[in-house]
């Protein structure tokens, strides 16, 4: 209760603003860290991840999550997976999802697993249950909502 109270009455102190530098690829920001804002587009159209050159840490928002089932139902399967391949190639040390513990570069094959597991048991016929190596995973319910998304033909719409 005192958590949506501090938070709304931020709101009312927050100026919402639109981008004012809109990029694509990637941009650097200014100063000697070597900070960059990289353009992904897999679980939305305006996906971006925060690279932190010096440190190795990646900041990777809703296109990875660990140990949380994602909502897959706002991008493409095949774009997820070609976009955590090239974010594995930049090798960060720290991977920082967007739902989740932060993880490591082990964070990304964790995550594929999972879509791999989530695509095989929705092509089978029968209602899948939750594996076991899922069930402590926050946000359970989109695991049905995922399965659903991807019998529906979803997940393939939009290319990498």
């Amino acid at each position: 209760m005192v958590a949506r109270r501090n938070l709304l009455a931020a709101l009312t102190l927050t100026e919402f603003r639109l981008p004012d530098e809109p990029f694509q690829g990637r941009i650097r920001f200014p100063g000697a860290r070597g900070v960059f804002a990289v353009e992904s587009g897999a679980h939305s159209e305006s996906d971006a991840v925060l690279w932190v050159h010096d440190a190795e840490v990646l900041f990777v928002g809703d296109l990875l999550t660990i140990h949380t089932h994602p909502n897959l139902q706002t991008g493409s399967l095949p774009s997820l997976r070609n976009t955590l391949s090239k974010l594995e190639e930049m090798r960060p040390k720290v991977v920082v999802p967007g739902h989740g513990p932060v993880g490591d570069p082990r964070s990304f094959g964790e995550f594929r697993k999972y879509l791999d597991t989530l695509e095989e048991l929705a092509a089978q016929a029968a209602a899948p249950l939750l594996p076991s190596e899922y069930a402590e995973w926050r946000s359970p319910s989109l695991f049905e909502s995922n399965i659903r998304f991807l019998r529906a033909g979803g997940g393939v719409s939009r290319p990498g």
